[in-house]
């Protein structure tokens, strides 16, 4: 028995080969036939065939109950068919998902209907369909000899991705849809059963039940890994918050605020704390500017328009010397933290019995290089710090106002564990904190290892200050750790976690148990010129 077969513009006369054979053999056999003629370097898939006048070819029937020596057959080929067909397929049972951490994939094998009622099975790598097969219900009464049927092959001998779809028969019906999926790095298969029930012409989906798992997410039990290491100045034990409490800044009483009046019959009041600040701006000479910034109420109590003409400041420094400031400018105050400066020379007019608030702004270099704004004065000036504002106005008066300046504590207010914890709220539960503390930029640097569960399962959050990155962590990134462990033949393999910022470097590697494939922990390193902290996290069951 031979056919004569067309495939787009090509035609070739084929033999049946076994007619006992189902004709989905004979689709392998065409595609073999037709693939010299493929202008793409793949093989070519044949999915579909359709007699002269139209009609469809199940594969599933036998060779010699569908055809008959001399029929005429137009090929169709995978991809000009998956247009047609994968389109169709709108309803989902269940996806066995494999992941392949060599290559970065996932092998995905569907079962579900499509809007004709068929039942289909699809195999793709990623988002790329590798394979289709639709089967309608009398396509399913063929199956009636119980036991497994293999119906679905996807088998990549490149990739070592494999995918295997059997009917399972009992009592002569298809009652489920055994999947068995493997990749590269999966030690077993996924074996997974998707129970169906059909009424009539209508497929519908029972109980999925999972038989075997490809990656076995295991512990080992009494890991046990080196005690902490830690150098460097650690800031002192704190109750205060810096989300709620501040980072320790101006903690000046009211009563310590100047009320001056100037022999011009001027009256300024500071109405409010002084407020501090650092520029993000650091010099090739590593030097920043601290800005003091104190609003007040001026009032002209005398019967002429004076105005303000200059104003200029100086400072205590921590050996009682009065220092000049690098600059002293008049501005509006808009919100907190929020003013607008005038740094040129700047005229304020003020006319007889007039009221109104005027900011001033003293701006004083620091050789540091503080980390983010630090809003409290730097650890390098006098606690308390004495500013003096001298003020000439257009009558040529000089009007000295005295600025105290006071820190809340002693050393910045840094983050704790339990204030990042009230700070990212109860559904993450903090089960790492490790940091190290910086005088030199007065703050401290900390990883944080969060737990988490998001649509049902357990992950890992990892963060650090070092950078605004987070990384989640899952049986599939353990997975994965396990897999380069075996491939590289280390048991201590460096990972994307770490960063270098600013004098400060973290290190993170991956802890592996080589003879189970088993990632136990995450070593932990923290360092910079003056301080260094190590630690191990052991991993704990994600379910």
């Amino acid at each position: 028995m031979r056919f004569k077969v067309t495939w787009k513009e090509n035609k070739l006369v084929i033999p049946a080969g076994n007619i006992n054979d189902k004709v989905s053999r004979l689709f392998k056999d065409i595609g073999d036939r037709f693939t010299p003629y493929n202008p793409s370097d793949d093989d070519l898939i044949i999915s579909e065939l359709r007699t002269a006048d139209g009609f469809f070819v199940s594969p599933h029937l036998t060779i010699s109950d569908a055809l008959v020596d001399g029929d005429y057959l137009t090929a169709v080929d995978f991809d000009t068919w998956k247009n047609e067909q994968y389109k169709l397929c709108k309803t989902i049972f269940e996806t066995i998902r494999v992941k392949d951490h060599d290559k970065d994939t996932t092998l995905n094998t569907s079962i579900g209907i499509n809007t004709k009622n068929n039942l289909f099975i699809s195999v793709s790598v990623g988002t790329t369909l590798m394979r289709l097969d639709l089967f309608d219900s009398s396509d399913l009464k063929l199956y009636a000899k119980d036991g497994k049927h293999l119906v679905t092959l996807y088998d990549n001998e490149e990739t070592k991705a494999s995918s295997k779809a059997f009917f399972v028969v009992e009592n002569g019906s298809v009652v489920a849809v055994e999947v068995q999926s493997k990749t590269l790095t999966s030690p077993s298969e996924e074996i997974r059963v998707v129970k169906i029930q059909r009424v009539g012409k209508k497929i519908s989906k029972l109980d999925v039940v999972n038989v075997q798992s490809a990656y076995k997410f295991t512990t080992l039990p009494n890991v046990t890994f080196p005690e902490p290491t830690k150098t460097g100045f650690e800031f002192p034990d704190t109750t205060l918050d810096c989300y709620t409490d501040g980072v320790g800044g101006n903690g000046t009483k009211p009563e310590d605020y100047f009320k001056v009046t100037s022999t011009s019959n001027i009256r300024f009041e500071q109405i409010d704390r002084t407020f501090v600040e650092h520029g993000w701006f650091q010099s090739d000479k590593g030097i920043t500017n601290s800005f003091y910034y104190t609003d007040i109420q001026v009032v002209n109590n005398s019967s002429d328009k004076i105005s303000l003409t200059k104003v200029s400041a100086e400072y205590q420094d921590l050996e009682g010397n009065w220092v000049a400031a690098d600059g002293c400018f008049f501005g509006f105050k808009k919100g907190i933290y929020n003013y607008a400066w005038h740094y040129d020379a700047t005229v304020v007019p003020i006319t007889p019995k007039e009221v109104f608030h005027v900011a001033l702004n003293v701006r004083i270099p620091i050789k540091k290089n503080l980390a983010d704004k630090q809003r409290r004065s730097a650890l390098c000036m006098a606690d308390p710090l004495n500013i003096r504002i001298t003020l000439i106005d257009s009558t040529q008066v000089s009007t000295v106002l005295p600025i105290k300046y006071v820190n809340k504590t002693k050393y910045p207010v840094v983050v704790t564990q339990a204030s990042r914890q009230k700070y990212i709220g109860e559904s993450t539960k903090i089960v790492h904190f490790q940091y190290i503390d910086s005088l030199e930029r007065e703050d401290r640097t900390y990883v944080q290892i969060g737990k988490v569960v998001e649509q049902g399962s357990e992950n890992l959050v990892f963060s650090t200050s070092l950078n605004s990155t987070t990384y989640y962590i899952n049986n599939d990134t353990l997975a994965k750790f396990s897999w380069e462990a075996k491939k590289t033949k280390q048991s201590k393999l460096e990972t994307k976690f770490g960063e270098k910022k600013e004098g400060h470097e973290l290190k993170v590697h991956a802890i592996v148990d080589l003879e189970s494939g088993v990632t136990t922990g995450l070593q932990i390193e923290l360092s910079s010129k003056d301080a260094s902290s190590t630690q191990y996290f052991v991993i704990p069951p994600l379910v």
